[in-house]
């Protein structure tokens, strides 16, 4: 399954998850519990983080991006992620038993949707070239990262990946 299959339509959100964040999972690997990333907390801490590692490169944006790609609902979000998306992303599948590395591929903006608060275990981190956040859409068998970098004072996400079991 690629990328822009998984972030172009699959992570919709389930009929409820509007009303909230979907519950916590159990890591299919390890039992280990994870978070979801759209509770409060949650989405305090990763606003806090990105807004740290964007620095004085419009923090707000950075974090407000990172929220909407991770549990913007509503149109509106769609739209704030679509007009923060580089008009061509790089996208990398890789699979489990791959003999290649993965090459990246190029996809039109519109590839890129909000998870629609299916993210867990979410972390945000210095990326090559920005930031990079990188969350489980799943209860482990997938993981997702997208990754944004800051042009002429705005964010815009460049970069998208999967990797499946």
């Amino acid at each position: 399954m690629s990328v822009a299959s998984v972030l172009g339509g699959a992570l919709m959100c389930a009929a409820g998850a509007a009303q909230g964040a979907l519950p916590d999972l159990k890591n299919m690997h390890d039992a280990e519990v994870m978070q979801n990333a759209c509770k409060p907390a949650e989405q305090r801490r990763l606003q806090r983080e990105a807004a740290a590692l964007a620095g004085s490169e419009a923090p707000a944006q950075a974090a407000r991006l990172v929220r909407e790609v991770l549990c913007g609902t509503t149109p509106q979000s769609r739209a704030y992620v679509m007009a923060h998306t580089a008009a061509k992303v790089a996208s990398t599948d890789e699979a489990t038993g791959d003999t290649e590395p993965a090459r990246p591929r190029m996809l039109p903006a519109r590839s890129v949707q909000p998870a629609q608060m299916r993210a867990w275990s979410a972390t945000v981190e210095q990326g090559d070239v920005g930031i990079r956040v990188v969350f489980y859409p799943d209860e482990g068998a997938c993981i997702q990262s997208f990754s944004m970098a800051c042009r002429r004072s705005e964010w815009k996400i460049t970069a998208i990946s999967q990797a499946c079991d």
